[in-house]
């Protein structure tokens, strides 16, 4: 039952640690998530936003080292929960995570003279830290302009126990300046 993944979800043998280079201590509304040690809270405010302000270099595809800028910032949007049956109703789009993706990337290039999108596509969640029994879907894009890199996976997560009756949106949105940063800083950010 229940108090089984509780007991489990305590023993810290079994609990996920961070990557080598990585920290557990970031939340943002509920949420608690993994990254690279270095980043700090963009304000004094809880706003979900993060800033490395020194960069790093990162190993990429085995043996080459890669620079990502500083300035990289992380921000969270957490929406309220809602119930599916008002989600599966709406008409505005919104149970649709491409939809909400195209938001997502229409309010980032609302100024922007030009850009290009390299990555469109349905995003796979690939670890449950937690033993959440909630589904999740996803879908990512990734946008270059001449002065920043965007990239932005959209997670939703629905059939949120105990009642497994609402869902919640949320989106990573990953911000980096663009001067100095080659292809292979921009994979090395994607992965």
């Amino acid at each position: 039952g229940p108090w089984v993944a509780e007991k489990l979800r305590q023993d810290p043998q079994r609990q996920v640690l961070p990557f080598e280079g990585y920290a557990d201590a970031y939340a943002h509304r509920g949420y608690s998530f993994f990254m690279r040690e270095g980043f700090k809270s963009a304000s004094s405010l809880k706003s979900g936003s993060f800033v490395h302000e020194e960069g790093w270099t990162v190993r990429h595809s085995r043996s080459k080292v890669v620079a990502v800028p500083p300035g990289v910032e992380v921000t969270i949007f957490v929406r309220d929960p809602v119930d599916l049956a008002h989600l599966e109703q709406s008409a505005a789009g919104v149970h649709d995570l491409a939809d909400l993706g195209a938001e997502y990337k229409q309010a980032l290039v609302e100024n922007v003279d030009q850009f290009y999108v390299t990555c469109s596509d349905a995003y796979l969640k690939k670890m449950n830290r937690s033993g959440d029994i909630a589904c999740w879907e996803g879908w990512e894009f990734f946008v270059r302009a001449r002065d920043a890199v965007f990239c932005c996976i959209v997670l939703r997560r629905s059939f949120i126990p105990p009642l497994c009756d609402s869902a919640q949106d949320l989106a990573v949105l990953l911000r980096c300046p663009a001067q100095g940063l080659d292809s292979d800083a921009c994979h090395a950010l994607l992965d």
